[in-house]
């Protein structure tokens, strides 16, 4: 049995689809993760041999507008599951979904042990989060994989999240003027949500444990993507003012793993 909480979110979505195709009963966990009772009764009931910690507060904005609650629910919602699961004789292998919003900036690729500095509010929540896991792993013998995910995009994210608000703009906007694109100079490790989702399903398969980034190891800046995305030339215009970071994933530690089975 796979426990899913955060079914209902792009990775969420594809996982349940990909582990139903595969033959795997899927149990998703369809209340509110910030209410410890309803948390304990799903826990309790349906003895789940792995569990995907999806469920969070992800886009920028939201979170920024409410970082109490983002908090709450990513950090607190984390600490309700675990507290859930600590009494089970037996512990499922839990799959935690972070981000490389933990990462400090670096013009290389960046490996699982570099340096640690958040993007954002939403980078500090999936840091506590991971700290309260790895204690948990410590504590209680459980077995952690935390993995980092690095950017993606799929056709049924909605905005704000800048696949579907570029495609948006390329279809709403007169394309012969200036295409003033936020963080056009930034550089980001951009996967297909698929691809993500094919390897977070790889790493319950060996039952990994630790911290592992999980991305394509390639960099595309923002305005490559966004041309990419685009039938004609694009006149990108980007704030010289605006301060850029480069965040690309080393998989190698994900290849190591992989290459072990």
């Amino acid at each position: 049995m796979v426990g899913i909480t955060g079914g209902m979110g792009v990775l969420g979505r594809l996982l349940t689809a990909k582990l139903k195709d595969d033959g795997f009963v899927v149990n998703i966990f369809d209340g509110d993760i910030r209410e410890i009772g309803v948390v304990k009764k799903w826990a309790s009931e349906v003895k789940n041999d792995v569990i995907f910690h999806l469920a969070s507060r992800v886009a920028v904005q939201d979170v920024n507008s409410d970082p109490f609650e983002a908090y709450n629910v990513n950090v607190g919602g984390t600490i309700n599951l675990l507290t859930s699961l600590k009494k089970l004789d037996k512990k499922p292998w839990i799959f935690f979904a972070s981000s490389s919003h933990v990462y400090k900036s670096r013009d290389i690729a960046i490996k699982e042990g570099d340096d640690l500095l958040p993007q954002n509010i939403y980078g500090e929540t999936k840091l506590a989060a991971e700290r309260v896991l790895l204690s948990f792993q410590k504590s209680y013998g459980a077995h952690v994989c935390i993995g980092r995910i690095f950017s993606f995009f799929h056709n049924i994210q909605q905005k704000p999240f800048l696949y579907p608000t570029i495609i948006d703009r390329l279809k709403n906007e007169d394309l012969s003027k200036p295409f003033k694109l936020i963080g056009a100079n930034s550089i980001r490790d951009l996967s297909n949500a698929e691809d993500i989702v094919d390897k977070m399903i790889k790493l319950m398969e060996v039952r990994a444990c630790g911290i592992v980034n999980i991305g394509s190891g390639i960099g595309i800046t923002i305005a490559e993507f966004a041309q990419k995305l685009a039938d004609q030339k694009l006149n990108i215009v980007s704030d010289a003012t605006e301060t850029t970071s480069i965040l690309i994933a080393d998989v190698n530690k994900f290849k190591e793993i992989i290459n072990k089975r």
